[in-house]
């Protein structure tokens, strides 16, 4: 099932208790989230496409916009969306989540 971010209330997905009102997913969170995928520093690409001027706010903002996306997957009735942020350790012991 692909994962429609006008879905749901229009993408729009509350913030309760984050105090940011309501976060749209746009493509640069999409961007955000395929430069993690390929292996690019956080920090970097969390300054490049989410407009994080601090590297201390870059895993709250990494955690907050892998929370939305599992919320909008599982409102869609996507089965997949506990798989939405899952870790996977390299080979031989714990990943290096800042390694290049």
């Amino acid at each position: 099932m692909a994962i429609d971010s006008r879905a749901a209330g229009g993408g729009r997905l509350a913030a309760s208790d984050h105090g940011v009102g309501t976060l749209r997913l746009g493509r640069h969170h999409f961007a955000y989230l395929r430069s993690i995928a390929q292996g690019l520093d956080r920090v970097d690409s969390a300054r490049r496409y989410l407009a994080i001027d601090h590297a201390a706010s870059a895993l709250t903002a990494h955690r907050l916009v892998i929370e939305r996306l599992r919320a909008l997957a599982r409102r869609q009735g996507d089965r997949r969306w506990r798989l939405i942020g899952v870790v996977i350790p390299a080979v031989g012991g714990a990943a290096d989540h800042d390694a290049p």
